[in-house]
């Protein structure tokens, strides 16, 4: 997972949680989320497809989290899609390797996890910064 790290702002926070959700529903994301706090936030994101065989699994998982009194940090990245985010932020980033198969149908479902990723990490470095 990419870990990054912003000065605290909740307005920012906020603004970036609204974001997300809407990049979400743009694509036709599928997304759930567990809010702590006001900070503190889960949020995971897959997109089911046929073409992904079986990668549809895997789901971009987002954590923000409190690390000090003027810092929050962020991480972004793969995880094992959970069918319901419980038991805080320690459960939500819950990983495992993800095995590619040698099929053009999976590498097509693996480039569009990696877009999403990519897509995620510059909407928070813009929202957060």
């Amino acid at each position: 997972m990419k870990e990054m790290y912003f000065k605290k702002d909740l307005a920012k926070i906020k603004s970036f949680k609204e974001n997300v959700k809407v990049y979400a529903n743009s694509k036709e994301v599928e997304l759930q989320e567990q809010v702590d706090s006001d900070i503190e936030w889960v949020c995971q994101m897959k997109k089911d497809s046929k073409w992904t065989l079986g990668v549809g699994s895997k789901a971009l998982t987002v954590v923000i989290e409190n690390f000090s009194d003027d810092m929050i940090k962020v991480r972004i990245g793969e995880g094992k899609w959970l069918s319901k985010i419980t038991g805080g932020l320690v459960t939500s980033v819950a990983s495992g390797p993800l095995f590619l198969v040698a099929a053009p149908t999976t590498v097509v479902g693996v480039f569009g996890q990696v877009k999403l990723n990519s897509e995620i990490i510059s909407l928070a470095e813009l929202n957060l910064k």
